[in-house]
C-alpha cells in the first residue's frame, strides 16, 4: 500500500479550505469529500466520465 499526501488539494501555504465555492472539499479532518475525490479521479485519469457510484 502506498499513501498519497493530498494536502495540497485543499490546502495552500496558510489555510486548508473546507469548501471551494459551494462544494465541500473535506468530509472531516482526515477524509476528502466524495465530490472532491471524484474530481481528483477525473483529473488523474484524464477522464470526463462520471465514476461508478459505489454507495
Amino acid at each position: 500500500m502506498h499513501l498519497v499526501d493530498l494536502s495540497d488539494t485543499v490546502c495552500d501555504e496558510t489555510i486548508c479550505r473546507v469548501a471551494e465555492g459551494d462544494i465541500l472539499t473535506v468530509h472531516d479532518s482526515q477524509h476528502l469529500s466524495a465530490t472532491t475525490a471524484h474530481g481528483l479521479i477525473a483529473h488523474w485519469t484524464g477522464s470526463s466520465e462520471q465514476p461508478t457510484r459505489w454507495w
